[in-house]
């Protein structure tokens, strides 16, 4: 498999789990939370989770077992910027 090929596999998953991640909630501010989301969901390459999910793969995992630590370097990599 190329490797265009691969991360449209893998991508998905990840958008859909920091979509839920940001899921407005009682607990934070509706400003807040629309911010938060405006930085991070209008997508980008999202190298780094697609890595994450890749070491993961290389090692034996399945590239679910390995979504919450690609979506957990992802936004690490957003709050840094």
């Amino acid at each position: 498999m190329d490797t265009s090929g691969w991360l449209s596999e893998r991508l998905p998953p990840v958008e859909r789990a920091l979509a839920e991640l940001l899921a407005p909630s009682d607990a934070a501010p509706p400003r807040l939370t629309a911010a938060m989301a405006h930085l991070l969901l209008p997508g980008g390459k999202r190298l780094r989770p697609a890595l994450a999910m890749a070491g993961a793969e290389a090692v034996g995992a399945r590239p679910e077992v390995a979504l919450p630590m690609a979506a957990a370097v992802e936004l690490i990599h957003s709050y840094s910027l």
